[in-house]
């Protein structure tokens, strides 16, 4: 694990990434977030998501794919706020593992 990612993961929230969708909920005042994915897996944000793997849903999917030991660049989020914060979400592609979520500020 490079200096970056181990950065990275210490300063994280951890997300459980398994067959359903589960949240973490980011500070008020993030702007944007690296997520660094142990497992494949899908992810959306919102102020309630729920993340669904594509073909398994009744309407289109708004979660992209995020395989496994990627760490991305600084992804833009939506605005969040006291009473309606922003969340990340996130379900297992195949398997299950984990998801770091970084806030930026």
């Amino acid at each position: 694990m490079n200096t970056t990612i181990a950065n990275i993961v210490k300063s994280a929230q951890y997300l459980t990434v398994d067959g359903t969708s589960d949240t973490v909920t980011l500070p008020v005042g993030t702007k944007a977030v690296k997520l660094y994915a142990i497992a494949d897996c899908w992810i959306t944000f919102g102020a309630a998501p729920v993340a669904v793997k594509p073909g398994l849903e009744k309407t289109e999917s708004k979660a992209f794919f995020l395989p496994a030991a990627t760490l991305t660049n600084p992804i833009p989020v939506p605005y969040g706020t006291d009473a309606a914060p922003t969340k990340v979400a996130a379900i297992q592609d195949a398997s299950g593992g984990a998801l770091h979520v970084t806030a930026l500020e």
